[in-house]
């Protein structure tokens, strides 16, 4: 949502911003073409999504090298004037390498929490007044301690999936639906760098 808000304001602004996933980050590893991540013609911002394996401490990474060409080319040969770099991670403060956190790579962290129950209230009251009819607002605040927003807005979507195709708002389905998709693509996230590879003999 704070991305969302940036990217907003960058098209007020006529800047320029792209946004660099984990897959882009891969392909553009195999066409030797990392630095061109990292540069714009112009001011604006480039979003590095889940960068998890190239932020973390690297006494705890198998990922060194992955990580030193990352580092690479956030330092550049030419000066990035004008040009703000925002990566998203669920690592932790501690578990992001040192060199990462030093003066001209990434000055500033914000920590976004999962939200209260105050917070997760008055998000579901911004939802429509069909789904919060046939729902116990007490209920959903309290089934949802531990998730984000970004968590809460994909239940609501799974709810209304659920609603078009069976007609019934399924509250505990959505969330079981959920618990089982976050599982899927848990199993088949590929970290960033070079993994190794089983040989079947």
């Amino acid at each position: 949502m704070a991305c969302r808000w940036i990217c907003d304001e960058c098209r007020d602004r006529g800047w320029e911003w792209r946004l660099v996933t984990p897959d882009s980050y891969h392909q553009a590893r195999r066409d030797g073409e990392v630095n061109e991540l990292f540069s714009m013609a112009d001011r604006g911002v480039v979003f590095f999504d889940d960068m998890d394996q190239a932020l973390r401490d690297r006494e705890q990474s198998a990922n060194v090298e992955d990580q030193s060409v990352f580092l690479t080319a956030l330092d550049g040969m030419r000066p990035k004037q004008g040009v703000v770099f925002v990566f998203t991670t669920n690592c932790e403060l501690e578990q992001i390498d040192r060199a990462f956190k030093r003066p001209g790579r990434i000055d500033v962290v914000l920590n976004f929490k999962e939200p209260d129950a105050e917070m997760r209230r008055q998000l579901l009251a911004t939802w429509h007044a069909e789904i919060r009819e046939h729902l116990d607002e007490a209920m959903l605040v309290a089934s949802t301690d531990g998730y984000s927003f970004a968590d809460l807005e994909e239940i609501k979507n799974l709810l209304v999936m659920r609603f078009i195709d069976r007609g019934v708002w399924d509250w505990p389905g959505a969330i079981e639906q959920f618990t089982a998709n976050r599982t899927e693509a848990t199993a088949r996230r590929t970290p960033i760098g070079f993994q190794k590879q089983s040989v079947d003999c």
